[in-house]
């Protein structure tokens, strides 16, 4: 240990002996944590915090997207807006307010599949908690703590790989997922196609609610790994190749994207190499 890294563990053990400097460590790490949330995410607007710079991006070579976690549609709409030759747009959205808009909304849309239903590891059956303002907050992991759930009901849960196989669709140039903390468990869903590399780029929501859920990004980015996919930190203009060991477990909303070789080719230039 360096003489450096030996005086400052001693001053860490000296500060820890008193309840004041804790709390003052404490309120500082909370100060500093705010500044990571910041750095990683400064809008959760998709027309600042980068979705719709990324689908932009990629305007014209998509032909198949999955959007879980539709919502109203924001994301669905953008897509088709700029992929005049999308083939097929298959939304999953449990929430029956959300429901009843998109059907409105893409009533005339012919690519367009809505499906009632969460994306998850397994099929059968998941306790959905609907939340007071149905553009956010509605989830599968548990609700403990939170104040603005109105129900919790059985909504009918499918995996990717078997949705993709009823409907006979044999790859995904994107797959969107947006479920507040339950993202980890849909891309589980879909091991048969990472294995087979037939998802070509995969977003998905990263913060708070991962703690309920319990789940980390670092198993996440590992899994991907596994299946051969980058995994890059999306920023309002661009995407940036990040230090993840270093940047850590910061539990800030925030949105990472895992792409497939030839997409990280295609994206190459608007990468930006940065440790945060």
């Amino acid at each position: 240990m360096s003489r450096l890294a030996n005086a400052l563990d001693l001053l860490h053990r000296f500060a820890a002996r008193y309840k004041w400097t804790t709390l003052l460590a404490i309120k500082l790490r909370n100060q500093c944590q705010r500044v990571v949330g910041h750095r990683v995410a400064e809008s959760c607007k998709p027309n600042a915090n980068g979705e719709f710079w990324l689908l932009h991006a990629l305007g014209g070579r998509l032909r198949v997207v999955v959007d879980v976690g539709a919502n109203v549609g924001e994301w669905t709409a953008m897509a088709l807006a700029e992929n005049p030759e999308l083939e097929r747009a298959v939304l999953l959205e449990p929430d029956e307010r959300n429901i009843s808009q998109l059907r409105v909304r893409f009533a005339n849309r012919a690519p367009v599949v809505l499906r009632a239903e969460v994306a998850s590891s397994a099929a059968g059956y998941r306790t959905f908690y609907v939340a007071q303002d149905c553009t956010i907050g509605s989830c599968v992991p548990p609700a403990e703590g939170r104040t603005d759930v109105l129900a919790a009901r059985e909504v009918k849960a499918v995996t990717i790989d078997d949705l993709l196989g009823d409907l006979g669709l044999d790859n995904v140039d994107f797959l969107k997922v947006d479920t507040e903390g339950h993202d980890f468990d849909v891309v589980l869903g879909a091991a048969r196609q990472l294995s087979q590399r037939r998802l070509g780029v995969i977003q998905f929501e990263y913060g708070a609610d991962y703690v309920r859920a319990g789940r980390t990004l670092t198993c996440f980015r590992r899994m991907l790994a596994g299946y051969g996919y980058k995994v890059f930190l999306l920023g309002p203009r661009g995407l940036r190749d990040v230090d993840h060991d270093l940047l850590g477990e910061h539990f800030s909303y925030s949105n990472y994207v895992a792409l497939r070789a030839d997409f990280v080719d295609l994206l190459g230039p608007s990468i930006e190499r940065s440790r945060v």
